[in-house]
């Protein structure tokens, strides 16, 4: 008898649940825990950003790689702008500020194929960025997807 959608996903929901509660896993806090679980997403970097001041408060180690910055942590404490083609830069400030008016979960620059981001190296690379708005503490964040676009 075939298994049906259903009975995979509670077979996966089960087997996830046994994972989480595994000596091995509860010996390692949920932070650190979260941490490398996000640095292992393949594919898509994630930022954290404060919204006031653009300050990078987290990337993981996807984004790093799009971005060419070879070492864990170091976009940390970076400004976001920094990210951003000069010529936009400018341009970005308003945009983080009308998120911070009316933050939302949405992509960045719908419909449009031009978004780039510069590298370390100075090249600048397609990609695609979606945002959505969250708490750190008492500091109002964006999340960030990151993608580079084929």
């Amino acid at each position: 008898m075939a298994k049906n959608e259903s009975d995979t996903q509670v077979g996966t929901h089960d087997r996830l649940i046994h994972m989480l509660n595994s000596p091995s896993i509860m010996a390692t806090s949920a932070d650190e825990y979260l941490r490398k679980l996000l640095d292992q997403i393949p594919l898509v970097g994630l930022f954290v950003v404060a919204i006031e001041d653009g300050t990078i408060l987290y990337a993981n180690k996807t984004a790093h790689a799009i971005l060419g910055y070879p070492f864990l942590g170091e976009l940390i404490g970076m400004h976001l702008d920094d990210l951003v083609p000069p010529e936009l830069r400018e341009k970005h400030h308003h945009h983080r500020a009308s998120f911070a008016a009316n933050p939302s979960e949405r992509p960045m620059a719908p419909g449009r194929l031009d978004l780039e981001a510069v590298r370390k190296d100075g090249t600048r690379i397609p990609v695609l960025i979606a945002l959505a708005p969250d708490r750190m503490g008492d500091t109002n964040v964006a999340v960030a997807s990151l993608a580079e676009r084929q």
